[in-house]
């Protein structure tokens, strides 16, 4: 479970901070204003990661019928719990195990094509909004897939394990493999667009 942690802790500084301070780098603002905006965001995605992750699991459920037993949808902060959250749900065939494993992905891909659609779409010239809209629909999909899809490959643990039991291992590393493509190349054309914000002086 150590393993666990240490490849979060590595995905998250890759893929949250670091790109977040690069977009950041590239904007106007002070340095002062944009590292206040990267503590912000970086709260506002830690503190609502799980929840989203876990109410995907249970709208899968929901939506498949499947008898939801037990959850938690966000951690007890207050007690100082600052990572558990959870769906139990009774699984009557191999389809209802499917969807709920496999729905925070589906929304991952989502959020990645909405988020995509907004940065490049609206034009959008507050800073902080922008941050907001890359850390919660473009950067918090990719860590989701990367670090479960990896969770998976690594150590054999999480969604994806679960995933091989039901479909297989090909099937299992085909769909974690696609999504990451998916997931990486949406950021990439993000920050590739973003390059010379904030003129956004974005070439269609």
């Amino acid at each position: 479970m150590f393993q666990i942690y240490i490849l979060s802790a590595l995905e998250i500084a890759l893929l949250i901070i670091l790109p977040l301070i690069k977009f950041y780098q590239q904007s106007k603002l002070p340095r002062k204003q944009y590292i206040i905006n990267i503590a912000l965001l970086y709260l506002i995605w830690y503190f609502s990661y799980a929840s989203i992750h876990e109410f995907s699991h249970m709208f899968g459920s929901w939506i498949m019928g499947t008898k939801i037993l037990d959850y938690q949808l966000i951690p007890q902060f207050w007690n100082g719990d600052f990572k558990t959250a959870y769906v139990n749900s009774h699984f009557e065939n191999g389809i209802q195990a499917v969807v709920s494993v496999i729905m925070p992905y589906l929304r991952d891909i989502v959020f990645l094509i909405i988020g995509f659609w907004l940065l490049i779409r609206k034009r959008i010239n507050n800073h902080f909004l922008k941050g907001l809209i890359l850390i919660l629909f473009i950067l918090s999909p990719l860590f989701d897939i990367i670090n479960n899809y990896s969770g998976f490959v690594f150590v054999s643990f999480g969604d994806f394990k679960e995933l091989s039991i039901r479909v297989g291992v090909l099937y299992a590393n085909v769909i974690g493999l696609l999504f990451t493509l998916i997931a990486t190349v949406i950021t990439l054309r993000i920050f590739v667009l973003y390059k010379n914000h904030p003129d956004l002086s974005i070439k269609k």
